[in-house]
């Protein structure tokens, strides 16, 4: 496994430069409590990367890419809730509008994803984008009403 850290002039320079696959598999990892200690200090670059690409002025198509990516590299759903309240949550939080038609056709044509969305909360999300949402989420698998 490849280690990046915040002293490394690539991620301090070009944090959007990384595979959002990589991304992905450092985030996996990250939530499976995979790395030791001295490996989770050199792999602190990864909320970094991930609040950049995410918040303010990240960029809307390499924070989709990473969800894609997170997505497809855990078939098994292991991480859905942090998924959802994380990465999913972020994304339409704060590239809502620039998303918004990828999300729902990925919702569409599948159905995990489609869970995936329904672990989603509406606390930061316009109206118009929550009721686009509610139209292609799946609340099946959740034991709470996010409504």
């Amino acid at each position: 496994m490849m280690h990046f850290f915040l002293g490394d002039p690539i991620v301090q320079a070009e944090p959007m430069l990384l595979d959002p696959n990589l991304v992905a598999e450092f985030w996996i990892a990250q939530q499976s409590k995979r790395f030791s200690a001295r490996e989770e200090k050199l792999n602190s670059w990864l909320p970094d990367l991930m609040m950049t690409a995410f918040w303010g002025d990240g960029d809307a198509d390499y924070a989709w890419l990473i969800v894609e990516a997170i997505h497809e590299q855990d078939p098994q759903q292991h991480h859905i809730e942090v998924f959802s309240a994380g990465p999913v949550e972020d994304i339409l939080s704060h590239h809502g509008a620039e998303v918004i038609d990828r999300v729902e056709a990925k919702a569409k044509q599948d159905e995990s994803f489609a869970k995936v969305l329904g672990g989603v909360w509406p606390s930061n999300l316009p109206d118009e984008l929550w009721q686009r949402l509610q139209c292609v989420r799946d609340t099946s698998i959740w034991g709470d009403a996010r409504t």
